[in-house]
């Protein structure tokens, strides 16, 4: 599940390209490509802004888990890659559910080629 995570997320980005990130799903992004680079999430443990969205991010994910059936086995291999889940309310709901939305798309076959 985590490969094709990565890899779709990959090709979602090729169907977006564009210079221009100010358009909302592409504004929301960043933490989603950080899901899918173990090693720049190690990075960013000095980072805190990122690195707290990134774990609050698995924990929604963690936790929407009867609502997309696709994130049971999603969250389980972040948790084996060492991804942690920890919940922060400073992050906007509005956001969290786009990036949900977002990842749940990724995780299927709309963006596999």
């Amino acid at each position: 599940m985590y490969r094709l995570y990565c890899q779709n997320l990959k090709n979602y980005l090729d169907v977006n390209k564009t210079e221009n990130f100010d358009e909302f799903r592409l504004k929301i992004i960043k933490p989603l490509l950080i899901l899918a680079d173990v090693e720049k999430y190690k990075r960013l443990k000095e980072e805190n802004a990122l690195y707290k969205e990134v774990n609050n991010l698995v924990y929604e994910i963690n936790n929407n888990k009867h609502k997309y059936i696709r994130f049971d086995t999603f969250s389980w291999e972040l948790w084996a890659l060492d991804f942690r889940s920890k919940k922060d309310n400073f992050f906007s709901e509005e956001i969290i559910n786009e990036q949900l939305k977002l990842i749940n798309l990724i995780l299927g076959t709309q963006y596999w080629i």
